[in-house]
């Protein structure tokens, strides 16, 4: 049965000194490597523009999701809510 619980929403800010581009690669792989039901938002602090990433790309925001994203954009810059 489907519960009213929300499920935690990711979300991700690129810094503006980072290669937006290839960056958005970066997260699209790291998204394929840990599907799941989380939407996952991204925000572009270049351009100021927020973007999600796709209704088929949702990710499990396990902790290794978590450090993996880090890594790849800084800490501060991954969100679960």
């Amino acid at each position: 049965a489907e519960g009213g619980e929300q499920k935690p929403l990711v979300k991700l800010r690129i810094p503006a000194a980072m290669p937006l581009e290839d960056t958005l690669e970066g997260i699209r792989l790291l998204i394929e490597g840990n599907l799941g039901s989380s939407e996952v938002l991204i925000y572009s602090e270049a351009s100021g523009k927020k973007m999600r990433a796709g209704t088929y790309l949702k990710a499990e925001p396990s902790q290794k999701f978590l450090e993996t994203a880090e890594l790849l954009l800084g800490k501060g810059n991954v969100k679960i809510e």
